[in-house]
């Protein structure tokens, strides 16, 4: 059953996700709505974990963290909520990606871009599961 409060965007964009003490894992935001979102990642973040989260793109002028906490997690990534409805940055590249669909688009090198960040979420998956738990 679909709870979401509004309609997904494809973004594709990298991000780093940063866990707290110091622990920044990276992903790729696969899709954005604007009460939460999809990041695919080979880190195992715990529900309820806050995490703050960074859009690694030119294509949005907003670099801020977004608080956002864990709600699930899958083998393809973790699922989000934002802790404030309809985060400026969010709402910014869910604006791009509908009115100019190619922005949507994987950028060039972003493949590789996306290879890295899962490569090294999952060398520091462990690293991160550990400092989550204490």
């Amino acid at each position: 059953m679909e709870h979401r409060w509004g309609v997904r965007s494809r973004i594709d964009v990298p991000v780093h996700i940063d866990c707290g003490s110091g622990t920044v894992v990276f992903g790729v935001l696969r899709d954005a709505s604007v009460s939460g979102a999809f990041v695919c990642t080979a880190a195992q973040l715990p529900a309820m974990t806050i995490v703050g989260v960074v859009a690694l793109t030119d294509r949005c002028r907003n670099h801020e963290p977004i608080e956002a906490y864990v709600v699930r997690w899958t083998p393809e990534g973790c699922a989000l909520e934002w802790c404030d409805l309809a985060p400026a940055a969010i709402v910014e590249l869910m604006y791009l990606a509908e009115q100019t669909p190619a922005v949507a688009a994987p950028e060039a090198g972003h493949g590789v871009m996306v290879e890295a960040a899962i490569g090294q979420a999952e060398h520091v998956g462990a690293v991160a599961q550990e400092t989550l738990r204490t």
